[in-house]
């Protein structure tokens, strides 16, 4: 189920219709306040929000979600006329995954909302063992080390590319100990952080 948090009810139905079309369940809102108190009762695979509403904006909605209802895996989708850099560096900070400025085409949305979806369900299983193995072509390095550090996990994991090995070792969510192929601590790191071929194995 989607959740759809939007003051426009125009854009509201644009959004919910183009997501029903592709089979979707969707709910909406019309603003964060609403939307808190619907996720109570019913937990939404992903959620599209506006920042801009009233009584409770997309910034404050989504910090409720990733600190109040300790959720940080449901993928939160910004859909805004806000374009300059702080806009997004603020939203990322709290938690966003991605951004869509408006005005926008529906194919761009439903093949983001099916990206995230997606990438979700695997960090998902992989953090819940239903898999021990991931693509870094399907789920980059940092969005693991993210999704690591916000459930506070104490995991070890190998990463395999190109003919070269490292590992990484997570304790309560940070990074312990580090190495890729001949660097070790932020050199490894940030070799890790941009490898887009590959495979992360849980130990």
């Amino acid at each position: 189920m989607i959740l759809v948090v939007e003051d426009n009810p125009t854009i509201r139905l644009v959004i919910r219709k183009t997501l029903e079309k592709e089979g979707f369940e969707v709910i909406d809102a019309e603003n964060g306040s609403v939307a808190v108190n619907m996720i109570k009762n019913r937990k939404p695979e992903l959620i599209i929000s506006d920042i801009v509403m009233p009584e409770m904006d997309g910034f404050e909605l989504v910090t409720r979600i990733r600190k109040g209802f300790n959720d940080p895996l449901t993928p939160f989708i910004f859909v805004t006329v806000k374009d300059e850099v702080e806009d997004y560096i603020q939203g990322y900070e709290l938690g966003a995954d991605d951004y869509i400025a408006k005005p926008f085409q529906s194919e761009k949305l439903v093949s983001k909302v099916k990206k995230r979806l997606k990438r979700a369900k695997i960090i998902r299983e992989f953090l819940e063992r239903k898999r021990d193995k991931i693509s870094l072509g399907d789920v980059g390095f940092m969005y693991i080390a993210d999704a690591i550090k916000s459930t506070e996990k104490t995991i070890e994991l190998s990463i395999k590319s190109r003919g070269n090995i490292g590992y990484v070792y997570f304790k309560n969510g940070e990074v312990e100990k580090v190495k890729y192929s001949n660097n070790k601590g932020k050199d490894a790191l940030s070799r890790l952080l941009i490898l887009k071929e590959g495979e992360i194995i849980r130990k």
